[in-house]
């Protein structure tokens, strides 16, 4: 038994071993794993023959019982040695599998140190982080990778059981989400805008980014996330690939070109109409102060001498560095035509304004432009 346990370790290594030697000091170099298999278990079958005819006498029974034992123990040893030589061995640097200059664009610039965490024989993981980030960002970004190992029908059910809870807590929710599934010709995997699953033959990966600060949410952040789970899980892009929508999510909650510039301009346009108000108001500033002064300066100065009679003079509630506004109704008498009624609003000093009331005549100007403009000729 001892003998048939150390044929089986040593088939072990020589599945793992790219160059190695036989029993008889040939060079055994770049073996196939059916070739390693055969290499080794020749040497098992001696072992056996060996322990068949020291137990030969001893009666068909147990001869067969013997076989039964060197059939379990070949297939007890062969079976992790298979499942070594498909999966990644533990010693391998997962953080290798994405390199970390390729998260730059998703979880921003600056130095990214990369952690590898082995957690079992068959779930490895890697943490990026990214303590400083030379724009100033905060909170700095983080991304995580994990690879779980198993058989493919085990990460195909892990896969799908995944999926199916996130189309229902998108179903759930009340706005749009981005859900893309793209299924290859030989792995599936779905991302959202900062997290994918990827199902590859007996492997099972899980990427998470957090993005640094305020990040927008577009399709091509979900497609650049989903490619670098795909290269991380060892398979190979698929030009040909089915990428949308998975099948039962609502079209409402369904990720659209509208969504896509909305999250990519809502704020551009926010800004822009912050600024348009702003804008806006600064020009009506200019209008009430800068203008108005610029336009009694002109009629004073190139005006038509005229005078007015008050007929009807009322407060507006309204003052400007303190002095009142009054609202007057005046009889124009210019030196051509007949007179005429105008309104206008005027500002007078608070010592000036109790004495403006109807019956007494002022001395103005008249706009050249517009006989209804006009502007009172302050006493010398």
């Amino acid at each position: 038994m001892a003998v048939l346990i150390y044929w089986a370790e040593r088939a072990c290594r020589e599945m793992n071993l790219a160059k190695t030697r036989d029993y008889r000091g040939s060079l055994v170099s770049d073996l196939t794993l059916p070739n390693r298999l055969n290499y080794s278990f020749d040497q098992i079958g001696e072992s056996r023959s060996a322990f068949r005819t020291s137990r030969r006498r001893e009666g068909p029974l147990r001869d067969k019982m013997a076989r039964i034992v060197i059939a379990s123990m070949l297939l007890s040893s062969a079976r992790p040695c298979l499942a070594h030589e498909r999966n990644t061995p533990n010693d391998q640097d997962v953080c290798s599998l994405i390199p970390a200059s390729k998260l730059a664009p998703l979880i921003g610039g600056g130095a990214i140190v990369s952690t590898p965490i082995n957690e079992s024989s068959s779930s490895q993981g890697c943490k990026y982080e990214h303590p400083e980030a030379q724009d100033g960002l905060v909170p700095p970004g983080l991304a995580d990778l994990d690879i779980l190992d198993e058989s493919p029908d085990e990460a195909k059910t892990r896969f799908e059981d995944e999926l199916r809870d996130t189309i229902k807590s998108v179903r759930e929710g009340p706005s749009a989400q981005i859900l893309l599934v793209e299924r290859g010709r030989d792995y599936a995997a779905y991302s959202n805008e900062n997290q994918a699953r990827v199902a590859y033959a007996g492997r099972f990966v899980i990427f998470v980014i957090s993005p640094p600060g305020a990040s927008l949410r577009t399709r091509k952040n979900s497609d650049a996330i989903r490619a670098l789970a795909i290269q991380a899980a060892g398979a190979t892009l698929d030009p040909n690939a089915q990428i949308g929508p998975p099948a039962g999510l609502p079209k409402r909650v369904q990720w659209t070109t509208f969504d896509e510039y909305f999250d990519l301009y809502f704020n551009k346009v926010l800004v822009g109409f912050v600024l348009s108000i702003q804008l806006v108001i600064i020009l009506l500033v200019l209008k009430f102060t800068l203008f108005r002064r610029w336009r009694r300066r002109r009629i004073l100065a190139h005006g038509i001498a005229a005078t007015a009679l008050v007929e009807e003079v009322s407060l507006t509630g309204t003052r400007v560095n303190y002095n009142p506004v009054l609202r007057l109704r005046v009889l124009i008498h210019a030196p051509m035509g007949a007179p005429y009624t105008a309104t206008a609003r005027k500002v007078f000093a608070v010592t000036d304004a109790p004495f403006v009331r109807p019956g007494i005549v002022l001395n103005i100007k008249i706009d050249p432009k517009r006989a209804d403009q006009f502007e009172i000729v302050p006493a010398s």
